[in-house]
């Protein structure tokens, strides 16, 4: 995933009563560098962007800027450019991943156009900051698009391939002054030597040339010829996302009315026009300081009726920050991702503007996920972020996933931050500590090969092994990778037909994997796309992707070890035919002491401590045992966690080890022992009554039976401790 910051309007300069987003106007009490202005806002709003950048392990591919980075072309506000974007700090990127368009205030007015003079300010941060701008028409091409002189590069590449940006000029006429009448040219000089002796006629003059003046947009017709140049291609489904840069707008952005001579480009219609004969899918601009993200569609104007060649594309409005909105959105994190051809996601983030700095999280940014190409009436839903938690807090704002399309794509660009679970994981009956344990435990289960006693089957056993023989679907797919990095054979299959598809037979509701590796040269890194037929989504999926970050462990391992080394650990995928939402661990996690149902060490983790006397230990050790199946007022969407095996092989524990525990303590462990065997038989019968008519009953008698005997538990397990206390 590539994550681009566009920045617009920025209007840089130094702190005065012009640019003070605070009403000073009332009293003249403070000395301007007091103000609130734009500059320290703006400022402490980077700043405070550029920590979570770090924090959260985003890393910026390129930063677009708009136009407007100063007041009218003030050289102290691009002096500061520099300085404003290295409030990033660590998330800064290099310069030629900086891109530039002009705006407005950013060209000399008055000066001709495609002249040095009217870019002067602009050629000068050019040359001394390495920055990549939009060609400057006259001076970097001709009116026919030829390039003049130096080689200048409007174009950036993402790093991952999934998009192209090129940077447009669409200021070369802004504040132009208009012809001069021809009845009036023969008596202009004399008008000029007037007004150096009258005072009023040089008034009428000053105010004779504004009125001359235009704020006139347009893209020359060469700056649309170059910049088609530079995709080379013919746009395709599978061609990278084309992203158009600039100033303007390129249509009206809000119902408010603007009286101004132009108020749009005035070759608005030739430059749609090329934004749907180059395939253009998102038009970045600012100049209206409105941020928005919306919809366009173009058609040919040659089309008719019934025959309609068109073309849709998203439009993102940057915003910024003035007087009477200070909190307006002035940036916005664009996250684009290679995916199946015909639909490609884009995640707009807009991040309010901040007084001053301060920490920020997920719930800062305005994120809006779209799609370009393909049909936008019926899309997929699609939940995109650089790493899990990113992704997670996304899903757990879908709510119940009822008004979401299906299936539910899950992306998260960091696949190793799976390792983890997310920090809002809801209903972990366990401190943090304990709960990144438990998520071990629990994914090393679900992919030992073979599979334990507590369930029926379980991932590992599927992908290591078939018919009962060694067969290990991961390791043929990491040596098929490693041996053809382009290689689409890095399979594996988790269902059997012939013993799965038959009756009521039990098989996972992970199908199936997809491995490939993306990247080029030393970026190269392991994307793994996994397919679920039913998933449980808040407590279920963050499992199910942290076994998707350890199978991708594993396939670089063994890349590594067959002559593949350098991989990285790419994006994790996940595609859910059916997801659901409920409240609870859902069945599925299989608890703790199942899972320890065939490992008599775990076991006697539960028993060491009471042997012993130890307080903490037991404290720590029962609570994994009972807690990871809590009992919930409501059952979870997917089922729930019905622990036997591992309480039955713990009675059998506890009976061939009583006489260790003395006389003293033999009543208190029959009643922890009849305790169990309770709770044992109450869990059975609430397995046998799943499929009845009258579940909802039995489930409140079971949950009523259990809560009871843990109770008794716990106070047995205390009780056996504190007797070999002195």
């Amino acid at each position: 995933m590539a994550t681009i910051l566009h920045l617009t309007d920025l209007h840089l300069s130094q702190p005065s009563a012009a640019t003070a987003i605070g009403d000073y106007s009332k009293a003249q009490l403070l000395d301007p560098e007091e103000f609130q202005s734009r500059k320290t806002v703006l400022e402490a709003s980077l700043e405070s962007l550029g920590d979570y950048l770090v924090t959260q392990h985003i890393e910026l591919d390129s930063i677009i800027i708009t136009g407007d980075i100063t007041v009218t072309a003030d050289p102290g506000g691009y002096a500061l450019l520099p300085s404003f974007l290295a409030k990033l700090g660590a998330a800064m990127v290099e310069p030629d991943r900086v891109l530039l368009t002009p705006g407005n205030h950013d060209v000399r007015w008055s000066a001709a156009p495609g002249s040095v003079e009217r870019y002067e300010s602009l050629l000068e941060l050019r040359t001394q900051t390495g920055y990549q701008t939009a060609y400057f028409d006259g001076i970097d091409i001709d009116n026919a698009g030829r390039p003049r002189g130096a080689t200048v590069n409007p174009l950036l590449e993402a790093g991952d391939g999934s998009y192209i940006a090129v940077g447009l000029n669409s200021s070369n006429h802004c504040g132009v002054d208009a012809a001069v009448e021809v009845e009036l040219a023969d008596r202009l000089d004399a008008i000029v030597k007037k007004a150096g002796r009258d005072k009023d006629v040089a008034a009428l003059l000053q105010a004779w040339k504004r009125r001359g003046l235009s704020d006139l947009a347009r893209v020359d017709q060469g700056q649309l010829i170059a910049a088609g140049n530079l995709w080379a291609e013919p746009a395709s489904a599978a061609t990278p996302l084309r992203i158009a840069a600039l100033h303007h707008q390129i249509g009206p952005v809000t119902a408010v009315e603007e009286l101004k001579a132009f108020e749009t480009m005035s070759n608005l219609g030739a430059f749609r026009t090329w934004l749907l004969d180059h395939s253009v899918d998102v038009v970045l601009h600012g100049h209206t300081h409105v941020a928005y993200n919306r919809h366009d569609i173009q058609r040919s104007y040659h089309s008719t009726l019934t025959a309609s060649a068109e073309h849709r594309f998203l439009v993102v409005g940057g915003g910024t920050v003035e007087r009477g909105s200070a909190d307006a959105i002035l940036a916005n994190l664009i996250k684009t991702a290679p995916t199946a051809p015909r639909l490609w996601p884009v995640s707009v983030g807009g991040l309010r503007a901040t007084l001053t700095k301060k920490p920020l999280n997920a719930g800062d940014f305005v994120v809006e996920d779209v799609f370009v190409r393909g049909d936008l009436e019926h899309t997929v839903g699609v939940v995109a972020g650089a790493n899990v938690n990113e992704v997670f807090e996304q899903l757990l704002g879908l709510g119940d996933l009822s008004g979401s399309a299906r299936p539910l794509v899950c992306r998260i660009a960091d696949g190793a931050s799976a390792l983890r679970l997310p920090t809002s994981y809801p209903d972990s009956p366990f401190p943090a500590d304990i709960a990144e344990s438990w998520l071990a435990d629990t994914v090393g289960w679900w992919q030992r090969a073979p599979r334990g006693l507590g369930a029926s089957f379980n991932h590992g056993e599927r992908l290591k092994y078939r018919d009962g023989e060694e067969f290990d679907q991961i390791e043929r797919a990491a040596c098929a990778l490693a041996k053809d990095t382009g290689s689409s054979r890095g399979v594996a299959v988790l269902v059997h037909p012939r013993t799965d598809l038959v009756d009521d037979a039990a098989f996972p509701s992970f199908v199936m994997l997809h491995a490939t590796v993306t990247g080029f040269g030393s970026r190269k890194q392991l994307d793994l796309v996994a397919y679920f037929r039913k998933q449980e989504i808040p407590h279920w999926w963050p499992v199910n992707m942290a076994e998707l970050a350890t199978i991708q462990e594993t396939m670089i391992d063994i890349m590594a070890a067959n002559a593949r080394p350098g991989v990285r650990p790419g994006s994790l995928t996940s595609v859910t035919s059916i997801p659901v939402v409920g409240e609870g661990i859902p069945f599925v996690s299989v608890p703790w002491i199942d899972r320890s149902a065939d490992n008599p060490g775990a076991l006697l983790s539960l028993v060491t401590p009471l042997l012993v006397g130890d307080a903490t230990g037991a404290e720590t050790t029962w609570e994994v045992a009972l807690g990871d199946w809590a009992l919930g007022d409501q059952p979870p969407a997917d089922g729930e966690p019905i622990p036997l095996e591992g309480i039955q092989a713990l009675i059998v524990l506890l009976d061939g080890l009583s006489e260790a525990f003395g006389p003293t303590r033999e009543a208190t462990l029959r009643v922890l022992v009849k305790s169990l065997k309770t709770i044992s038989h109450e869990n059975a019968s609430y397995r046998a009554a799943l499929h009845g008519k009258k579940r909802a009953e039995a489930r409140i008698r079971w949950v009523r039976a259990v809560n009871e005997e843990r109770t008794i538990l716990r106070s047995a397990v205390v009780e056996l401790v504190r007797a070999l206390v002195p």
